[in-house]
């Protein structure tokens, strides 16, 4: 199991970071792994970091970046509720 601090400092910022990415394929990648990503690191980082990168992602030019950033925020949205 992953650390919620470590994953919180030092994982979702690399992941974040990834999400503006030249190659469409890390970007769908940083979609599919935020997440696995959001339960371990808590609903405000949820909110303040991870939804608003998907949000971008979900305007992606690449189809593939757009499917998996809106099938995570409805995945979020389900377990949040």
């Amino acid at each position: 199991a992953m650390d919620p601090v470590q994953a919180r400092v030092e994982l979702l910022p690399m992941m974040l970071d990834m999400a503006t990415d030249i190659v469409p394929n890390i970007r769908f990648n940083v979609a599919k792994g935020l997440e696995m990503m959001a339960p371990v690191v808590g609903q405000a980082a949820v909110d303040s970091q991870i939804r608003p990168v998907l949000a971008m992602l979900m305007e992606d030019p690449d189809r593939d970046v757009r499917y998996y950033a809106r099938k995570t925020l409805e995945e979020i949205d389900r377990s949040t509720q």
